[in-house]
């Protein structure tokens, strides 16, 4: 078996390491979680596409990758046992399962780690993409023009979101979300 993984930072291998710090006390004290590590073992490759690449060209290769990415490349992929002791694919419904394992109310600006997450159908390597969208010093009408296209993007982007491989926002979480910027919009700028 040959291991590769990235050379050069990346969200990807933060989630990664982040899921073997998670599962491993041995790999959190001798490496941890980071976008960029020094890896024990295998061969490197920069950027998505070429570590792909080199998935493709080399026999009996085991790396990492985002879900969608490896799929339209149409790589083999693992089953991963989570935390409950199941195995389960890098699918949706999973992904789905590890956001809805978590108390968003109890978050702080909804800021919670998807990896490792309780629930049978939880998949353990998952992680949510943010937006930071600065408040103070912004006009309430320039504030609810970039809310607009998030909430266009909530109400219309998911079958876009889908195509791509990412997994989109439970409804549920989707109203917490507008509730919560609902509670932050600026007043009288």
């Amino acid at each position: 078996m040959s291991v590769l993984h990235r050379k050069d930072g990346s969200g990807s291998t933060f989630v990664f390491t982040e899921y073997l710090s998670a599962v491993s006390d041995e790999w959190k004290a001798k490496y941890g979680a980071d976008t960029l590590i020094s890896w024990p073992l295998g061969a490197d490759a920069e950027g998505t596409q070429n570590l792909i690449r080199a998935v493709h060209d080399t026999k009996g290769a085991i790396a990492y990758a985002e879900s969608g990415q490896a799929h339209r490349a149409s790589l083999s992929y693992a089953l991963i046992e989570n935390r409950s002791g199941k195995f389960v694919k890098p699918e949706p419904e999973g992904v789905q399962a590890a956001a809805t394992s978590i108390d968003w109310a109890q978050t702080t600006d909804f800021f919670a780690s998807l990896t490792d997450r309780d629930g049978d159908a939880a998949y353990p390597i998952s992680t949510a993409v943010f937006a930071i969208v600065q408040v103070s010093g912004r006009s309430e009408h320039r504030y609810r023009r970039v809310h607009d296209l998030f909430r266009l993007a909530f109400a219309q982007g998911a079958g876009d979101a889908a195509a791509l491989g990412y997994v989109p926002l439970p409804k549920t979480l989707v109203d917490q979300v507008e509730q919560y910027w609902a509670r932050q919009e600026p007043v009288g700028n």
